[in-house]
């Protein structure tokens, strides 16, 4: 796959110039928004980079930008981009300030340690290629259904995937999957009689057939 983008906000002259070096020295495809503007200033450019290209993480920090402001992003970038992740850096690090940040993915306090930026990113990435691959298995078991309905990994614990069901009609049912039943599939073999038992169940309710 492709580099992973990360789109870093922060002030470019300063802590955002080192960040991105940082980040594409790692095999990253990181660019920066400068926030040393107005705030409304600052708005536009960070949706319009986020609208101009696909990124995969948005990284915000408390240098020129308020936690207020960071307060008012989050749910607008969330809005206009679900998948993308949110990791915020701030010089403020009590709980109940990181509570403050509602939606976000991740949290580091500056000043930070190099390895544990390092760690944070790299789980926040680990867990998306993992879902990616468990999507991939999906897809391929659930083939003969995807006329009838979409299934989508949304996220995953120690024990189980979660996974979204839907039509065109909106969301169908969202289960909880053992990760032994998805990790455990493999191309060719054609025997997985849990899936095969839960994706008929998802086809009748579907069709209107089944109890939701």
């Amino acid at each position: 796959m492709g580099k992973w983008k990360i789109l870093v906000v922060a002030a470019s002259n300063d802590l955002g110039d080192f960040l991105s070096i940082f980040f594409n020295k790692r095999g990253f495809d990181a660019n920066v928004v400068d926030t040393t503007r107005h705030i409304k200033e600052k708005y536009v450019k960070i949706y319009a980079e986020l609208s101009r290209k696909k990124y995969d993480m948005v990284l915000l920090t408390t240098t020129c930008l308020r936690s207020i402001d960071i307060k008012a992003l989050i749910p607008e970038i969330k809005k206009k981009h679900p998948a993308i992740k949110i990791f915020v850096m701030s010089s403020y690090g009590s709980s109940e300030f990181i509570k403050y940040f509602e939606g976000i993915d991740e949290f580091l306090t500056m000043p930070f340690k190099f390895e544990d930026l390092v760690e944070i990113v790299t789980s926040i990435f680990d867990q998306e290629n993992r879902i990616k691959e468990a999507q991939k298995k999906l897809d391929w078991a659930a083939l003969s259904y995807r006329k009838k309905f979409r299934c989508e990994v949304i996220g995953y614990d120690r024990n189980n995937y979660r996974v979204r069901f839907s039509q065109r009609g909106g969301v169908i049912a969202i289960e909880s999957i053992p990760r032994k039943e998805i990790d455990g599939l493999k191309s060719g073999v054609k025997n997985f009689p849990y899936l095969e038992e839960l994706f008929e169940w998802v086809r009748q309710v579907a069709q209107g057939e089944g109890k939701s």
